[in-house]
């Protein structure tokens, strides 16, 4: 029992430090065409990955393509607005990493983390707006006391940093902003694009993916939602920083422009070209079964005739699950983190939890 809880211990700190780290938040992998191993298409996509690490470093984007015919591979990168070129580089370096993991062999993938975002593809994808593939992620802290309200401010927020995004140029469809939400909150909100897109694609783009923060976000204290081409992200405490690309004070929209769509309108619907819940990299194997009439190989003289040592690792387990969907992803935060795509709970501590599992059983 004193090694279980030990081991639970180092477990739980290991769980803790890869939550903390780890500032991915989904992807979408392709279902329609797939590379072999050490093929043309491979060795252009890791090429070009190479390239994009590098040439994003100046402006936090790039995008350039390698090969031809059937072996050409297009991508794209992109950093945050106010991401220093240290961060960017290696989140940018991480997700050329990841996503070969996340999607293996698949030749057409995107990646959005915190900080970046990366698509490649076998087909030229550049300056074409894409709103239907899309990922999220958000959090909640206490019950929403007024969510009326809370939505009301937010959809102003929101309003008003999409149309700074898309009518001032050096901007680079970027903007951040904030407003107060009562006297001890304040909504903080971001906004991006990529920049193969024009303004007029960018507020397309924000437009439809402030209709799904509704369906995706209700009641939540903050929440991301990145589509394909641009996205947007709101908390209740400061999360970015000074923009690296330059700005300028801009006012409020017009009275007379185009109203941001209602909240309550639309929810979010899964793309029709990309699995909607992609594997992880590589994947721990699933745990033994519980069931009493199953058996698996090694595993039935440990667990046949002992219901108390069987209760116990339950027990252990269970608690070792509160740590994977519970720590906070940030200790400054020390809020909860609820995921749509549970890969990414295991990608967290996955791993460690069903190790616990086959270990404990």
């Amino acid at each position: 029992v004193d090694f279980y809880i030990l081991l639970l211990l180092l477990l739980s700190f290991n769980v803790d430090h890869a939550m903390s780290t780890n500032d991915y938040i989904d992807c979408r992998c392709s279902v329609t065409a797939n590379y072999t191993d050490g093929s043309a298409f491979e060795v252009n996509m890791h090429s070009l990955f190479s390239i994009l690490t590098n040439d994003a470093l100046p402006t936090g984007f790039s995008n350039a393509t390698v090969g031809v015919g059937s072996d050409t591979v297009h991508s794209l990168v992109q950093c945050r607005g106010d991401i220093d070129q240290d961060s960017c580089k290696e989140c940018i370096r991480n997700s050329t990493q990841q996503v070969v993991g996340y999607c293996p062999y698949n030749m057409d993938a995107i990646i959005w983390y915190e900080k970046c975002q990366l698509r490649y593809s076998i087909t030229n994808f550049f300056g074409q707006l894409n709103v239907e593939d899309y990922g999220y992620w958000y959090w909640i802290n206490d019950k929403m006391e007024d969510a009326k309200a809370f939505n009301e401010n937010l959809g102003s927020l929101l309003k008003i940093f999409t149309y700074q995004a898309t009518t001032e140029p050096s901007r680079l469809m970027f903007a951040t902003s904030n407003i107060p939400y009562d006297d001890q909150q304040t909504i903080c909100g971001l906004v991006q694009c990529t920049r193969d897109i024009s303004l007029a694609g960018c507020s397309l783009c924000l437009n439809s993916t402030i209709f799904k923060i509704r369906g995706t976000c209700e009641n939540g204290h903050g929440c991301e939602v990145a589509a394909g081409s641009c996205r947007v992200r709101f908390d209740t405490e400061l999360f970015y920083g000074t923009p690296t690309t330059p700005t300028s004070s801009l006012p409020a929209p017009p009275s007379n422009s185009s109203p941001t769509p209602s909240f309550n309108s639309l929810t979010p619907r899964p793309s029709p070209s990309f699995n909607s819940l992609p594997p992880s990299p590589n994947p721990s194997p699933p745990p033994p079964s519980l069931d009493s009439s199953a058996t698996s190989s090694g595993a039935s003289n440990t667990t046949s005739g002992k219901p108390l040592s069987l209760s116990l690792s339950l027990s252990l387990i269970h608690m070792t699950r509160i740590f994977c969907i519970c720590r906070p992803a940030e200790k400054c935060r020390q809020k909860t983190h609820v995921y749509h795509n549970r890969n990414l709970c295991l990608d967290d501590c996955g791993s460690y939890y069903l190790l616990n599992l086959r270990i404990l059983l």
